[in-house]
């Protein structure tokens, strides 16, 4: 199996020598050496790669990389893709799908120094990556805008440590938010919300990763909304989710078994989900704009009115059930 450097070497390298030896007259050309700058969109899609190669000439060559899409390959070690990445710099756009990265990623393989400050875009459709290596990861990418998240088979969200749990002495430290923070970093820990009690933390206080903008999670098996709300917790300014193909039946927010019994909350459509400890189903989507629910298992009108209450929803896009009457439709609101 090759490695990156020997499949882009594959790739650049010219044809040997042109010569004619029927002829009478020999014409010479000399062989030109191979490319040593690669293209800033460097494409190796299905060329069986499983490692990063000789890491010198990687730096040599890929140093104005700044596109790279290595999808349909060999890939299955972390560390030979962060390696891959580490000699990169410029990277804006990464594609890895369709490489197997289900493998876990330790701590010591990932140096806490590195940041892969210009990367925005990261693809990892059908890498059955875990949602540890995803989190592992966020934390080095602080200008991440947009992530793809589909065909990975997961039925939950785990984009926080679950077991992360209050260490105050119950009560709320007097702290007011000051956001300049939010400006100095793209990716905050809400320490005003911890407590000493011991308690797990909220999915809504935990980890927030500020920049990112689009998620595409289509094909998922997740079935529960309060599982896609932990999306938007954990990217509060998200713009746009892509939740196709997932069986949600329905929005509405599961409650805890002492809450079954109570008279269900009428949702209002309202500019923060922290004015209320009722939870919405969209609570954690106050700055969505844009949001595919089709071939998911939505069946009721009642669905479509939570929709309504989104605060910032401009663009929806649903296939409804057949008991309804129109089974496909965009809804854009102004």
């Amino acid at each position: 199996m090759p490695s990156l450097l020997e499949a882009l070497e594959q790739k650049y390298q010219d044809g040997g020598n042109a010569t004619d030896t029927e002829g009478s007259v020999s014409i010479f050309v000399p062989r030109k050496p191979p490319r040593v700058i690669v293209p800033s969109l460097l494409v190796l899609n299905d060329c069986d790669i499983t490692s990063a190669g000789d890491k010198q000439a990687l730096v040599d060559k890929c140093a104005a990389v700044e596109e790279l899409d290595l999808a349909k390959n060999k890939l299955e070690h972390w560390p030979e893709v962060l390696e891959i990445l580490k000699h990169m710099p410029r990277l804006k756009f990464v594609n890895l799908s369709f490489n197997c990265l289900a493998l876990p990623l330790n701590g010591q393989e990932l140096d806490e120094q590195i940041r892969w400050q210009n990367l925005r875009n990261l693809v990892l459709n059908s890498t059955r990556v875990p949602w540890k290596n995803i989190q592992r990861i966020l934390n080095h990418l602080p200008s991440l805008e947009e992530l793809h998240l589909s065909l990975n088979d997961y039925n939950n969200v785990e984009l926080y440590d679950e077991t992360l749990h209050c260490d105050c002495d119950g009560e709320k430290p007097e702290t007011e938010t000051n956001e300049n923070n939010v400006e100095k970093s793209s990716t905050v820990i809400d320490s005003e919300f911890n407590c000493n009690c011991g308690s797990p933390v909220e999915p809504k206080r935990k980890h927030k990763h500020l920049k990112v903008k689009k998620v595409h999670f289509t094909g998922n098996p997740v079935s529960k909304w309060h599982e896609i709300c932990k999306i938007g917790y954990a990217f509060p300014n998200l713009e746009s989710l892509v939740v196709a193909e997932c069986p949600i039946k329905s929005l509405e927010v599961d409650y805890d078994v002492e809450n079954c019994n109570k008279e269900k909350p009428q949702y209002e459509r309202s500019e923060s989900g922290y004015e209320s400890d009722t939870k919405t189903p969209h609570d954690s989507f106050n700055k969505l704009k844009f949001l595919n629910l089709n071939a998911t298992h939505l069946s009721t009108w009642d669905d479509v009115e939570r929709l309504s209450k989104f605060p910032a929803l401009h663009c929806l896009r649903v296939q409804v059930n057949t008991k309804f009457w129109y089974p496909d439709f965009t809804v854009s609101y102004n």
